[in-house]
């Protein structure tokens, strides 16, 4: 498995999402670490799922996301920086 940056899964997620961010006017230069997905609209709780399932497939882990704050989970730089350390633990 190749070792994955909290920049590639920025890109990733905000190429996934750049519909609904068009849609809500929010440019994706314009987004922020702080940028909650959730609380923004940009996706809904069972989008959280789907989410995480697109990480997965996308980056070819398994995120166990136990020792994340919950609070953090749709915060765009949180869960991009704990993507890339969760590869790498993973390639460890």
């Amino acid at each position: 498995m190749a070792s994955v940056s909290s920049r590639q899964v920025r890109a990733f997620l905000l190429d996934t999402y750049a519909e609904p961010l068009a849609r809500k006017g929010i440019s994706i230069e314009s987004v922020t670490d702080d940028f909650d997905l959730l609380r923004e609209g940009i996706i809904d709780s069972l989008g959280i799922l789907d989410m995480v399932t697109a990480l997965e497939s996308q980056f070819e882990m398994s995120i166990d996301f136990e020792e994340l704050d919950a609070e953090k989970l749709t915060h765009l730089g949180s869960l991009c920086r704990y993507v890339e350390a969760s590869g790498k633990r993973l390639a460890s």
